[in-house]
């Protein structure tokens, strides 16, 4: 090679060599400048669980694999973490005269296909019938779609289709290689703040939807052209479940005044000041607290709107909403499918028909006895269109045994000790039965310290059984479970907000003004700290209406 060509090779390789590093350095530069200087949300980027990333990696291969076992084909589950049914082993081909169940959806699909396969057991004819569960705790819509149509090549019978609280879910459609790619691009916040390799997408209403009535029509087409029945099921969710805020919905004025009202003893005044404020700005805490605030008043119903209003607007998007399982009952009737109205059995059951802790252990899962009268109950319609024996004549309920140890004493329980709402989930209620049961004290302890590992978490868990107990008429537990909360995560102001509501209520005025004052210690800038200050201290609330109450007052005693 000529001296010069090579030299021309020689500074090319060089030139390439330096751009690379210097974009390297520039791409590290501005990793740390936006890790520095950028949003808070990007500057400690949450590690995703080994859970979750396991989860998603499972997503990416079939739930079933063919083995070949003493020279027959056979369905053998594949791990799956999040899934009740853990090792399914079904015959590729069915013997002849059973039948096949194919269960699709999201984790209560799950477990109604765990409840159904129990119950098809305690019939006379277990032999003649099995259930192919697919379904998937967590599943997004796009998951449980690829599920169906893997399981629907296994040779089912008939289905059942039970989704909607994980509507708004969204994961990486992608192969194993390019979703490591995009968990690893993940923990950059570069990668982050241009909204690159999102692991979740959001929807609008109207688009999430369309995309579930898509579903349903193809699976109602596949079903017809097959012949095999299909049955499609409403999602019932637990009303009693506090709503996570909006932006300002927990500091705006009135919201905290009708907060001060009510502890104050001025029941009816702050139910019309509330209800009067989300008229003008439907919120779903203050729905939830107005719902609270009414049942107490014996309101059934009017209780009952506000709590379906909260859970609707549930910034969250968990529950699955009204629109969505109004979407499910028109589907049934104008594809003429089979319905399991989940959400409307469970209401009929439930104290003034509203779904609560009496039938959940979380936001959106039944009690495993529910699950079994749901399941009984669906398997009643396949036996009116001559399915014999698919379960006994008459349903007898089973002993709740689903989660620890002593979560199915405590829901038994639950309706007895209080008809109040637990806003942190059951987690506090585990915690707080343990206080009214003394045998399930210990273990419900050890179960609330290992669900919140964050100390944050934990401490919110805490405030949350602090509110719970209060309203339950347990005022010393109450404060010492918000001590707690205060101890763990010391930083933090809601624990002394909490207790001067708390010294209102009980008309300690001086008590809650040092409440108040401690928190403002926490946090000099907290709008409910510095309201509730002005209105012990006489300000009317016409003079901190226009804002928060910092924009009207700045003055605050120390």
């Amino acid at each position: 090679m000529k001296p010069g060509r090579l030299r021309r090779r020689a500074l090319l390789l060089s030139l390439s060599l330096s751009g690379a590093i210097l974009a390297a350095g520039l791409l590290s530069i501005t990793e740390w400048l936006v890790r520095c200087y950028g949003p808070s949300r990007l500057r400690n980027q949450p590690e995703l669980s080994p859970d979750y990333m396991e989860f998603l990696d499972e997503s990416t291969r079939p739930l079933f694999t063919i083995r070949t076992i003493g020279g027959r084909p056979y369905l053998i589950q594949n791990d799956a973490i999040w899934k009740q049914e853990k090792r399914q082993v079904l015959p590729f081909n069915k013997p002849p005269g059973v039948r096949r169940i194919l269960i699709a959806g999201e984790s209560s699909a799950d477990m109604l296909g765990a409840a159904l396969q129990q119950e098809i057991k305690r019939g006379p004819s277990p032999h003649n019938y099995q259930v192919l569960n697919c379904a998937i705790g967590g599943a997004d819509l796009e998951l449980a779609e690829r599920r169906f149509d893997e399981c629907m090549g296994y040779a089912p019978d008939a289905i059942i289709f039970l989704f909607g609280h994980n509507l708004y879910y969204s994961y990486p459609d992608a192969s194993p290689l390019l979703l490591r790619l995009i968990l690893w691009a993940r923990k950059s916040a570069l990668v982050s703040y241009l909204n690159i390799f999102r692991p979740g997408q959001d929807y609008a209403d109207a688009k999430r939807w369309l995309d579930l009535e898509n579903f349903i029509d193809r699976m109602s087409s596949e079903a017809r052209a097959r012949g095999l029945p299909l049955m499609l099921a409403t999602v019932p969710s637990n009303l009693w479940v506090e709503p996570k805020p909006g932006f300002g919905d927990d500091t705006a004025p009135a919201y905290l005044e009708a907060r001060y009202e009510y502890a104050s003893g001025l029941h009816r005044q702050a139910i019309a000041l509330l209800g009067h404020a989300v008229e003008n700005k439907p919120s779903a805490l203050w729905h939830f607290t107005l719902g609270a605030w009414l049942y107490r008043e014996a309101a059934w119903r009017k209780a009952y709107s506000q709590l379906i209003l909260a859970r609707d607007l549930d910034p969250a998007r968990m529950r699955a909403s009204t629109a969505v399982n109004n979407l499910i009952r028109r589907a049934a009737v104008r594809d003429g499918t089979m319905l399991l109205d989940a959400e409307q059995i469970i209401e009929d059951q439930s104290p003034h028909g509203i779904p609560g802790w009496g039938n959940f252990f979380d936001s959106q899962h039944v009690t495993n006895t529910n699950f079994h009268e749901l399941a009984y109950l669906s398997a009643r319609q396949f036996m009116e269109k001559g399915w014999r024996g698919l379960v006994p004549k008459s349903y007898g309920p089973l002993r709740d045994s689903y989660g620890p140890p002593p979560t199915s004493l405590i829901i038994a329980n639950a309706s007895r000790v209080s008809p109040w709402p637990l806003p942190k989930g059951w987690w506090g209620m585990s915690y707080l039965y343990g206080h009214c049961l003394p045998e399930l004290q210990k273990k419900s302890g050890s179960i609330f310290a290992r669900a919140f590992q964050n100390p944050k978490d934990r401490s919110a868990a805490y405030l949350g059984l602090a509110q719970a107990l209060w309203r339950a008429g347990y005022d010393a537990e109450a404060r010492a479970a918000n001590q707690k909360a205060g101890e763990i995560f010391p930083q933090w102001a809601d624990p002394f907000i909490q207790l001067g509501l708390f010294d209102i209520q009980e008309r300690h005025r001086q008590a809650a003004l040092a409440d108040f004052r401690k928190a403002l210690k926490k946090n000099p800038h907290d709008p409910r700290g510095i309201f509730f200050i002005h209105r012990i201290e006489g300000v009317p609330y016409a003079s901190l209406r226009g804002g928060t109450a910092g924009d009207k007052l700045s003055h605050v005693s120390h």
